[in-house]
């Protein structure tokens, strides 16, 4: 074999753990960098819940989870897991900014101890709280984003794992509208929660309409089968009929009952639940 050759192969044996990964093992791992997102909004939501005394019980169990969830999934990410199949993480950007997601995490976790425990937020430590999910959401949205782009070579269909990203992405979107509508209704830092509220309604409704029938902001094909068809036309009108609930608290002043914290939280839930399903439709397309 000619020396270039055998260059050739040795080279490529050193990047196999980040080129010879199968598709599905590609789009998952993008999709658990992309719930780390999600992740960090919806315990900042669920701290605010508990804070509000709304449905406490259940949100405090749920807040339990997730923290044990975001430590496992930025484990793996890191370091990787056999069960799964995970090679640890090796290209540089993308493992410093998993690093600097864990230093931020580390702070975040400190301040969960209370409602984590059932026991209300001040109101200055709340506000410190949704400060903190959006600056950890933001790098694990770059952690995300440079693991898709490690990705590439690896992935035989780009396109598929860009998909995984995007439609990932809605869920985040969906919680930091839920944490903006309950730091709204405790009046916590109410401007820059409602120009917040106000921008991501924008940007969830755009992608909600691209992913279901394409939109010329979004580099988003049709929808490739009949369940992913489906699974985007629900999500949209489901969004549709929730959508009032955000758009009057972004825009109206005044007291947010609780009825409304309560409907919102619950519809979200099972918005959330086929959102997982419209992601893990993505992920497993070849």
């Amino acid at each position: 074999m000619p020396v270039y050759l055998k260059i050739g192969v040795f080279l490529a044996l050193l990047a196999c753990p980040q080129l010879c990964l199968a598709q599905s093992m590609v789009n998952d791992m993008v999709n658990v960098a992309g719930r780390q997102r999600l992740l960090a909004q919806r315990m900042a939501a669920q701290a605010c819940y508990i804070t509000a005394g709304i449905e406490a019980a259940q949100m405090q169990a749920a807040l339990k989870h997730d923290m044990i969830l975001f430590e496992d999934s930025l484990e793996n990410l890191l370091n990787g897991n056999e069960a799964l199949g995970w090679p640890a993480t090796q290209n540089p950007p993308v493992r410093s900014t998993l690093m600097r997601s864990k230093k931020m995490w580390e702070g975040m976790q400190r301040m969960l101890a209370l409602p984590s425990e059932g026991t209300a937020m001040r109101p200055a430590s709340l506000g410190a709280l949704s400060s903190a999910a959006d600056e950890l959401t933001e790098v694990s949205n770059l952690a995300t984003s440079a693991l898709e782009q490690s990705m590439v070579m690896a992935s035989a269909n780009p396109l598929t794992t860009q998909l995984v990203n995007i439609a990932g992405r809605q869920r985040m979107l969906l919680k930091r509208m839920e944490k903006g509508l309950c730091m709204l209704s405790l009046d916590l830092k109410s401007e820059m929660h409602r120009s917040q509220l106000i921008e991501t309604l924008d940007e969830f409704d755009r992608a909600s309409f691209a992913l279901a029938f394409t939109h010329p902001d979004f580099r988003i094909p049709a929808p490739p089968t009949p369940e992913i068809e489906l699974s985007t036309e629900l999500l949209f009108s489901n969004w549709v009929r929730i959508m009032p609930e955000f758009e009057w608290a972004a825009t109206q002043e005044g007291t947010i009952a609780d009825e409304i914290l309560i409907e919102v939280a619950q519809t979200g839930a099972w918005m959330l639940e086929n959102q997982n399903e419209l992601v893990n439709l993505y992920a497993r397309l070849d």
